[in-house]
């Protein structure tokens, strides 16, 4: 499973439901007030921001760096021994000697790898943190303007599921805990609009 689905699946409890509601101090007669509720694809949002410019290239420099800083020298000096190897007659001393060096510096690729992946997935999380506030604060705002006092996230119950992974399919179920809802409630194309998102 890809690093950003992994987070993502991770923080989906985070995403499933949220309430917007008015502030404590509201006035009495506004906390009777009856409940207008909203749905807001939330999570589809946060997916498509982390596509966008303003997220995406931030997530490749950051691998891109750490692939330089941690895994080009090891491949680079790999090379080297793979080509000073094949001058060698396989009774060379030298050969073996090569030999457990190369072992040894493919046990450090590896070690790169996985710190390259961690430096990804903080990334990632960094972002998905920053995206959902910012979905938040528009849910918010575009609820408010429509008169809405509470907002429910969840996928469009009609969206075709994706099957495979079958992680992703657990990731769709769970993120449509509203089975049904008038259209007009569903406030995503206002939120994605307000994010610039058309």
């Amino acid at each position: 499973m890809k690093t950003p689905d992994r987070i993502a699946l991770y923080t989906l409890l985070g995403f499933a439901l949220f309430l917007v509601a008015r502030p404590s101090t509201a006035l009495p007669e506004e906390a009777d007030a009856p409940a207008r509720i909203a749905v807001c694809s939330s999570m589809k949002i946060v997916d498509d921001l982390m596509e966008t410019d303003r997220f995406k290239p931030a997530r490749v420099e950051v691998e891109e760096q750490a692939r330089e800083e941690l895994l080009k020298p090891i491949v680079d000096t790999l090379k080297e021994i793979e080509e000073e190897a094949k001058g060698l007659a396989e009774n060379d001393p030298k050969l073996r000697e090569l030999g457990e060096k190369h072992r040894g510096l493919q046990r450090q690729a590896q070690q790169a790898t996985q710190e390259i992946a961690k430096r990804v997935e903080m990334k990632v999380a960094e972002q998905l943190i920053e995206c959902y506030q910012l979905v938040r604060a528009s849910a918010v705002a575009v609820a408010e303007e429509k008169g809405f006092n509470y907002v429910l996230s969840s996928t469009d119950s009609e969206a075709p599921l994706k099957t495979e992974p079958v992680m992703k399919l657990v990731r769709d179920f769970l993120a449509r805990p509203v089975i049904m809802a008038p259209k007009e409630v569903d406030i995503t194309d206002d939120v994605r609009t307000d994010l610039k998102l058309e």
